[in-house]
Order: C-alpha cells, then structure tokens, then sequence
C-alpha cells in the first residue's frame, strides 16, 4: 500500500471519493482541506494505491510516529476486499508509536446505527482501542480511538488545533 501525495492526476478521485463517503454535516469544506495540508508539513492529503490501483483516501496529522486521521476512506466500489484492513497495516507500519482516529458515536440513536456499529467493530478488530473519551465537533459525537494507549488526548488535541479544528473531548 502507498500513499500518494494529492496531485493534478489523483485531485478529481480525492474529491469523488470524500463526497460519496462523508455525509456533508462532517465534511470540511474540500479546497479548504487543500489548502491547509499546502500550508502545513504535518497535514497529509494522499490517495491510497495497492499496486497500480486507486483504492482509497486518507487525511491525517503526522505527529512524528503518531499520526491523527481525520477522514479515511476505501473507494466504495472495492469495499469488503480487505482494503481497509490493508491500510490499516500500513498506517501503523509507518506510525510505529500509535494511529488516533475518531468513530461515530455508537451511543446514540441514528439513522445509520447499524454502519456506525459496523465501522466501530471494523476498528477494534484492526487493533483499535476504546479510550473511552468520546469527542464532540462538528456537531457530532464519536469515540476516540487508538492503536496504543501512549497516544495521548493531548495528541488529539494538538492534531485538531493544527487542523484548526473546535473540539472537546469526555
């Protein structure tokens, strides 16, 4: 699995693929998020590539050997190929002292509970732990989770204030 920096060939794919897998109330706005990883060495924008095939995106904060991802997606097109355990293996390869990320909040109603339950499932089978703290943005509640427990909230908390992001965590 590579990651590739976005690029004038990949930029369309990006975008296609953050539409279709984020609902609108958790998406920032896309030139936005551009333009912040040009302006900031710790955000990285990459599509995903297994061999010579587009499978994916992600988001993240590189906080040296911790890394905080924001949005990670499969291209639904290949979902349930094991893409996602993939990247999974290859984020924690490259970010050997922890991955953080966030998972919608299982804990309230929703129209999607049971994708919602699903994702946080597919999260702690890859390795995740709960830590417990559940983080409020964008109007929305989810759980913190992380490959190792030196991850620290504060990483967290760094990670959204260099994305410039309003959080809150419990």
């Amino acid at each position: 699995m590579q990651f590739i920096s976005l690029n004038q060939n990949n930029h369309d794919y990006w975008e296609t693929i953050y539409r279709e897998a984020f609902p609108a109330s958790e998406r920032i706005a896309f030139q936005e998020l551009k333009q912040k990883a040009a302006n900031h060495d710790q955000i990285k924008m990459v599509v995903l590539v297994d061999g010579e095939q587009n499978v994916g995106i992600a988001y993240f904060v590189d906080i040296k050997e911790k890394a905080f991802v924001l949005y990670l997606a499969v291209d639904q097109s290949i979902r349930g190929r094991g893409i996602g355990g993939q990247t999974l293996s290859a984020l924690k390869d490259h970010y050997p002292k922890g991955i953080i990320l966030e998972s919608e909040s299982t804990l309230e109603g929703a129209d999607n509970q049971q994708q919602r339950k699903a994702r946080y499932h597919f999260y702690l089978k890859n390795g995740f732990i709960d830590t417990k703290k559940i983080t409020h943005n964008m109007g929305r509640d989810f759980h913190l989770l992380t490959t190792n427990l030196a991850c620290s909230v504060a990483d967290y908390l760094s990670s959204m204030k260099i994305l410039g992001q309003r959080t809150s965590v419990t």
